[in-house]
Parts: C-alpha cells; sequence; structure tokens
C-alpha cells in the first residue's frame, strides 16, 4: 500500500488549492499545503505556500521559522 501515499498527497494538495481557490486570505491552508508539498519533496513550492501563510497573516508566528 505504499504506493498509495504519493497519491494521497497529491489529492489532499488539490483539495488545499481548491480551498484557497475559494479563500485566498485563509491562511491554515497555506500552511497545510505547505506541509504536504514538504512531504511530496516539492521544496520550492512549499517554501512559496509557507511564504503566503506568512502573507496572509501568519497567526501561529511560525511562519519565518519555517521559510529560514
Amino acid at each position: 500500500m505504499r504506493h498509495c501515499r504519493p497519491l494521497f498527497l497529491r489529492g489532499v494538495a488539490i483539495r488545499f488549492r481548491e480551498a484557497i481557490k475559494v479563500d485566498s486570505t485563509f491562511a491554515p491552508a497555506h500552511w497545510s499545503l505547505s506541509n504536504i508539498l514538504e512531504k511530496r519533496g516539492e521544496l520550492d513550492a512549499a517554501i512559496e505556500a509557507a511564504r503566503a501563510y506568512i502573507d496572509n497573516g501568519n497567526p501561529d508566528n511560525d511562519g519565518e521559522a519555517r521559510v529560514e
């Protein structure tokens, strides 16, 4: 079942991107997308999502540490 994990993570990333399209200012969606993209090995995209999280309020004040 290991092969299912990449497909699952791909689906989750799609859902977070859809949520961001609905409300691009919802910081937690950017944060979660960043985590998923990192797990998928898409580091540049993960950093971009973390920066979007910061730009949208950084509610937990942890965004800067993620992109360093």
